[in-house]
This record gives C-alpha cells, sequence and structure tokens, in this order.
C-alpha cells in the first residue's frame, strides 16, 4: 500500500546501515592491522628487518651453496615476495699498483648490484672475459684511481699477482638498505685492521671473484629482505618461525645437495632479530584484534537490535492486512511468502551497497584523523595534554544514524495510532 512507504523505507534504511556497519568492522579491523604492522616494520633496523646468512664454501661449490639457499629461504618465506642478495667476498689482495705496502682491497661480487648503487662513470663489468672492476667513489678518490686504469692485485706472500681493469665508479643507493646490513666497509669505504687499510668493497663479476683472483675458498653472504606488505598477518608466526630456523635448515639438507661436493667444510649461521620484532608485533597484532572485535561485537548487536526493531515495526502495520487475508482462507505459508520475498528485495541492495559503503567508510576512517591532524598541527603543541573524549562509534557518525532511524519510528508509530503504540508496549 502506498501509506507503507515510510515503514518500508525506514526498513532498507535499516537493512542499508545494517550491512554497511557489519561489513565496516572486518574491513576496519583488518585495515588497522595491516596498517600497524607495515607501520612497525617501516623504520626497523637492518637485523630486525632481514636476514643475514653467512657460509665459507670452496670456490667450486658456491653456485651449489647458492642455489640451496635460494631454494630454502623461498620455503621459508612462503607466499611472502622479498629479495635475496648473494654477497660472495674474494681472498683480500694487495694493492700492489697504488697506495702503498699496508692498502689492501677486498673484491666483492654483488648479485643485483645495478639495483642498489649508481654509476657514476663508466659500467658495470661485463659478466665474462678478462677481469674488470668497479670502484666506489670515495675508495678512488683515496687512492688516486679513475676509470681505464689498470689495477694490480698481489696475494699476501707476493707469489702472486693479478691484473684488473678499472671500467666504473658508483655510489651506494642507501648504505641503511638491507642488503648491506650495515657493514662498516660499505658505510665507511674502508676498514682499518692490525695497521694495514682494506679498502672496498671492489665489485667485480662472479666469475672473477670465483676464478680469475686465485681464491680457494670464498666468504658469502645471503642477505633476505623480506617484503612484508605482501605478508599476511595470520602467517607471521609461521614465518618468523622459518626465517629463525633457517640455518639450521640449510645446514640439515647440505649433505644430499646438487654441486656441494664439500659440505663437510659448509657451515651456516644466521644473524637476525627478525623472529623477536615479529613475535613482539604478533603479540601487539593479537591485542589490538581482540579490541576491535569487541568493537565490531557492539555493532553488531546494535544493529540486529535495529532490525528486530524495524521487522516488528513492519508487522504491526500489517496487522489489518494480514488479518483480512487470513478471513479469506489464506494458510500462514501464503501470508509469509510475500513477506519473505520483500525482505529478499529489502536485502538485495544493501548486500550489493553495504560492502563497497563500508570499505570506503573504512578508508575516510583511517584517512580523516591524518587530515584533521595535518590541517590542525599550528595549534598542536598546545593541545598535546588533552584527550579525546569520545568514543568509537561517535567518530563514526553511528550515534547520529540511530537517532535518525529512531525519529523515523517514533514518527511512524504516531501515525499508526495507539493500536501498534500498545503492540510495541507489549500489552
Amino acid at each position: 500500500m502506498v501509506s507503507d512507504w515510510p515503514v518500508v523505507a525506514a526498513a532498507l534504511a535499516t537493512v542499508l546501515l545494517s550491512a554497511t556497519l557489519l561489513s565496516a568492522g572486518p574491513i576496519y579491523g583488518e585495515a588497522i592491522t595491516i596498517s600497524a604492522f607495515a607501520r612497525a616494520m617501516e623504520n626497523a633496523p637492518a637485523e630486525e628487518s632481514g636476514a643475514s646468512i653467512s657460509a665459507s664454501p670452496r670456490a667450486e661449490d658456491f653456485e651449489g651453496a647458492d642455489l640451496l639457499v635460494d631454494a630454502a629461504v623461498d620455503v621459508a618465506m612462503g607466499g611472502t615476495d622479498g629479495r635475496v642478495t648473494a654477497i660472495a667476498r674474494a681472498t683480500t689482495r694487495q694493492i700492489a699498483s697504488h697506495g702503498g705496502e699496508t692498502d689492501l682491497a677486498e673484491v666483492w661480487h654483488v648479485e643485483g648490484i645495478d639495483e642498489l648503487a649508481t654509476l657514476a662513470e663508466g659500467r658495470w663489468p661485463a659478466d665474462d672475459g678478462p677481469t674488470e672492476i668497479a670502484v666506489p667513489v670515495a675508495v678512488a678518490r683515496t687512492l688516486g684511481i679513475d676509470v681505464g686504469d689498470t689495477l694490480v692485485l698481489a696475494a699476501r706472500n707476493g707469489s702472486e699477482t693479478y691484473e684488473a681493469a678499472v671500467v666504473g665508479m658508483f655510489t651506494f643507493d642507501d648504505v641503511d638498505d638491507v642488503a648491506w646490513f650495515n657493514d662498516v666497509m660499505v658505510v665507511e669505504g674502508a676498514i682499518t685492521s692490525a695497521g694495514n687499510t682494506v679498502h672496498g668493497p671492489l665489485i667485480a663479476s662472479r666469475a672473477a671473484v670465483v676464478g680469475q683472483l686465485g681464491s680457494t675458498d670464498l666468504r658469502v653472504t645471503w642477505r633476505v629482505a623480506p617484503d612484508f606488505n605482501t605478508l599476511e598477518v595470520e602467517d607471521i608466526s609461521r614465518f618468523s618461525d622459518a626465517m629463525t630456523r633457517i640455518a639450521d635448515t640449510l645446514n640439515g639438507r647440505k649433505g644430499g645437495a646438487p654441486g656441494i661436493g664439500n659440505a663437510d667444510v659448509i657451515n651456516f649461521s644466521t644473524h637476525t632479530r627478525i623472529g623477536e620484532r615479529l613475535d613482539t608485533i604478533d603479540r601487539s597484532l593479537t591485542v589490538t584484534s581482540s579490541t576491535i572485535l569487541a568493537v565490531v561485537l557492539q555493532l553488531s548487536l546494535l544493529a540486529l537490535y535495529a532490525l528486530v526493531l524495524t521487522a516488528r515495526l513492519v508487522v504491526d502495520t500489517r496487522t489489518t492486512e494480514t488479518a483480512l487475508a487470513r478471513s479469506r482462507g489464506a494458510s500462514p505459508t501464503q501470508v509469509a511468502v510475500p513477506a519473505f520475498f520483500e525482505g529478499v528485495l529489502l536485502a538485495i541492495p544493501a548486500i550489493l551497497v553495504g560492502p563497497p559503503l563500508a570499505a570506503r567508510l573504512a578508508i575516510l576512517t583511517l584517512l580523516w584523523p591524518a587530515f584533521r591532524a595535518a590541517r590542525a598541527f599550528p595549534d598542536q603543541q598546545k593541545k598535546t595534554r588533552r584527550t579525546s573524549g569520545r568514543s568509537a562509534s561517535q567518530k563514526l557518525g553511528i550515534d547520529l544514524a540511530l537517532v535518525a532511524l529512531l525519529a523515523i519510528a517514533i514518527w511512524q508509530l504516531g501515525e499508526l495510532g495507539p493500536r501498534v503504540s500498545a503492540t510495541v508496549r507489549g500489552r
């Protein structure tokens, strides 16, 4: 009937609001959890946001060890994306052509160096052919090295020498990157030890470090930098445990790994505190999720109460029509079927509109405090000691929506007259 439209409109608004509230709770909770996790890992130091795996394989076993580490890290990270940077260090050599007797050099092969450093001049060493190196700009200035020079690197006992053409000079993009793990050589360009100054790292190809510079044993480090934006919150515990135990995993598998012929001389070790930090964050997120769950349950009860009240109002509105239908022989099922389809028609728009509206509401809820804080920055210091007394529901504007629905319900009850009012009171 035409006179029923206020009740139907109120029912539609109530169903839509309830669907939005029920959808907004989980969406808002998940957004808060992901945001808190990303914020906690954003400025973490290298040892708490990554892992450094070390070993000293024979030069001929390096390829097999590298494949073993890549496979183990891939399993440990699961569905989490990340970057594994392999750094192979050749035996330290004396710089015979530049500097003095106490000037030594470390030559590294760094996988993906072109993504971690920027060329200032020249190019990166070729993958094959004669030995070529690229030198950090700071080291080149200290030793007077230019692109086009030839460095002569000698064994410490002076028995063998190796020539390497300088083909490029570079600077590191970010010395705080997880790939470097705060390595003093990268940060300062030199290390002083036992009266000698070790300069570096000089960058060469994998073939040069493994076979062209006379190194029988290599010092290899694999730096693991997970992309925490792709780590699922529910996978934190498994990920933390796997990364903490990865050295044990590698030592257990090295014996049967292809490409490793001297497994007994390889001992994998791990330097990381990522497990400690992730465990702390996991406990914090559990508390946060519990708090949000309590709010969601309260909102769910409010939505359920609003739906029950609206359903009762609709039933009372159509008492006369129902009585007439029953007096003409309609069965309870025949009376209930139209009401059921009417409910479906009201629910379909709520199901279609509620979740997208809830997602936008969650985004606005997260952005609004930051927007207000940015606009109110000049006055922020004057209010640092004041705390907000508003509840979460007030911040979402839920109280205003409930007041509006209550006003509609009261107005409709007044329109229906004393009979419906008495029914609502339970008499």
